[in-house]
């Protein structure tokens, strides 16, 4: 198992890993039971009938909108747990009698529940295989990234894609009661969720403190602000106290319920719009060209996918029986999200994302073709073996599982070196130049040698135009330029620029071991929360990525890169190539340091 992903193991980790299957399992069940749900032709909202389907069932029979529901199927409306029990087995064909009063008079209406439309259970399969996919891209991300955005961005998919999802239909009150209990979770934790994502992605913004007024609390490991998860805890401690009451004691308080369901709208329609409006406001400020073009269509996609559903369900919230034009058609432009999302890790490689992708399905496709090819050579050698002995096939399949054995991963292995050289060349010739130089550096003794030759070869396979090289001084105890590219050694004639050992930065670096891009300082510590002095340096240096030098467990260097000549970001497969150079590079430069020093001991014994 990898470093990255023995970090990750745990049961939060664990638990989040399950919510994908559990999510398919649940759409799978959906999908099949989708024929069974019959079509009533109108919706109610706490017995007051809202929409009238023209021409549907309720409308043949003679309801209209306002009239309020008395009895179904000759359950009284008092009895909550009967009418969601009746509810629940209705199918189509089904004659369904309604007590209704309207304008202070009794009337019985006869329903005869229809079957949904074709258009209709198209629209519902495809919304619900939508937002199954928008879960699958997110599994994607998190499993391929080791940090809070990943994790963020995993679980807004899991909740949109579950609230995209037809319930499917059971007379079970249990059953109602957990899908019903599911859906308030996700709505309720999507929207607070959905902020903090656009808060960290692209970049750290800075966070409002009237969002984490209780102060940071530790998450599946990660240090994060409370403020709006705590208000979500509370409304779902809330919907979960009405729900028991409705589904377990049948008692149903219209005011409370009214009142709750209107909160939590305008509370999903703030974050969701505070949201967008944080991620649009990186957008317009991102100065990459080549990020701009990454988030364009993710920009746009968002924009058009989140804030009329938002809009629409709040609406729908303060004046159900208001109508709204091409209303049920509004969720299908919540595609627009993962399709936006989608195109941009394909295409742009958002996410760092692309090679990922892409070399894993060449993998994949290229690994099952040698399977095949293994199997079919396993039963030609066993016929022939058969064939030419006349014995059983005992012994034949005994070789050949061994030959399997012994030359499938060979084999694996060079189809993916000639992958990455086909498919990939450039990445494939730098990371071998990189492999290549970071065992050479170790013979190099002198250590301004070994800086220059560190500093000038990661600029030309990189293609970065500013190096810098930071040492500790075991004197102050600073970090001190000692080598760099496109950087001046010293700042303006003063002294050369250099980082104080109990900086933040320092801190952060030595306790991370592992390469650190500033825009996302891992874990969404951004360079907002620097001190301003740390920030100007950092600046001065124009830095995109910061490698740190770790010897045990102390920090001994840091190498700051500047952005790419192409304006692409270091992608994680940069960055854990960076890391290995760096792991090298500290190795090579303790022993010309040693070297150093053991040369002017013996030329201090000769004086």
């Amino acid at each position: 198992m990898s470093r990255r992903h023995r970090k990750r193991a745990g049961a939060g980790h664990g638990l989040l890993v399950a919510l994908l299957p559990i999510l398919l399992l649940y759409t799978v069940v959906a999908l099949l039971r989708l024929p069974l749900v019959p079509d009533l032709g109108f919706q109610f909202r706490q017995f007051a009938v809202t929409d009238i389907s023209p021409g549907g069932p309720a409308d043949r029979a003679g309801l209209r909108p306002g009239d309020e529901v008395l009895r179904m199927q000759g359950v009284h409306r008092d009895d909550m747990m009967g009418i969601l029990r009746a509810f629940g087995t209705f199918r189509p064909g089904d004659r369904i009698l309604f007590q209704v009063e309207r304008a202070g008079a009794v009337e019985h209406y006869e329903i005869i529940a229809a079957e949904r439309s074709p258009e209709d259970r198209l629209r519902i399969a495809i919304r619900s295989l939508v937002g199954l996919a928008f879960a699958v891209l997110g599994f994607i991300v998190f499993w391929n990234r080791n940090d809070i955005v990943a994790s963020l961005f995993y679980f807004a998919g899991i909740t949109l894609g579950f609230l995209l999802i037809e319930p499917p239909p059971t007379g079970s009150i249990l059953l109602q009661f957990a899908i019903k209990t599911a859906a308030d979770f996700a709505i309720l934790f999507a929207a607070p969720v959905i902020l903090h994502l656009f808060l960290l992605f692209p970049r750290k913004k800075a966070i409002p403190s009237a969002l984490a007024t209780l102060g940071p609390v530790t998450i599946l490991g990660r240090r994060t602000p409370c403020g709006l998860y705590v208000v979500s805890a509370f409304f779902f401690l809330m919907s979960l106290a009405l729900n028991v009451t409705i589904y377990f004691t049948g008692n149903l308080h219209r005011s409370l319920l009214s009142f709750f369901q209107f909160i939590s709208a305008l509370y999903m329609l703030i974050c969701i719009l505070a949201g967008v409006g944080a991620f649009l406001h990186s957008y317009r400020t991102t100065k990459s060209p080549v990020m701009k073009r990454k988030l364009r269509g993710v920009a746009w996609g968002t924009s058009i996918a989140l804030l009329p559903f938002a809009f629409t369900n709040v609406y729908k919230m303060i004046r159900p029986e208001g109508e709204i034009f091409a209303g049920p058609y509004f969720v299908l432009l919540v595609l627009l999200l993962p399709l936006s999302f989608g195109h941009a890790i394909v295409r742009y490689g958002l996410l760092d994302l692309e090679i990922i992708v892409k070399r894993s399905m060449l993998y994949t496709i290229l690994t099952a073709f040698l399977a095949v090819a293994y199997i079919g050579l396993v039963d030609l050698v066993g016929r022939l073996v058969r064939n030419v002995s006349g014995g059983t096939d005992i012994l034949p399949s005994i070789l050949t599982i061994f030959l399997i054995a012994l030359l499938f991963s060979p084999a694996r292995d060079l189809i993916q070196e000639w992958i990455d050289r086909t498919f990939f060349r450039e990445k494939f010739r730098y990371r071998r130049t990189l492999h290549e130089f970071s065992q050479a550096i170790t013979s190099i003794l002198d250590l301004k040698t070994l800086l220059r030759v560190l500093v000038r070869r990661i600029s030309q396979t990189l293609h970065v135009n500013r190096v810098a090289v930071f040492l500790k001084d075991d004197a102050t105890g600073n970090l001190i330029l000692q080598e760099s590219a496109g950087v001046a050694l010293e700042a303006a004639g003063a002294e050369p620029i250099a980082f104080g050992g109990d900086d933040k930065i320092v801190r952060f670096l030595e306790g991370s071991h592992r390469a650190v891009p500033i825009d996302r300082m891992a874990d969404g510590e951004g360079t907002i929360l620097l001190p301003a002095g740390e920030k100007a340096r950092l600046a001065e240096l124009e830095s995109s990525l910061l490698i740190p030098l770790i010897s045990g467990d102390r920090l001994t260097g840091i190498v700051s890169l500047g952005p790419k000549e192409s304006g692409e970001v270091y992608s994680r497969e940069d960055r854990e190539l960076l890391n290995t150079l760096a792991n090298q590079a500290t190795l090579a430069i303790e022993n010309a340091q040693l070297h150093r020093e053991t040369i002017d001991r013996e030329r201090m014994k000769q004086e």
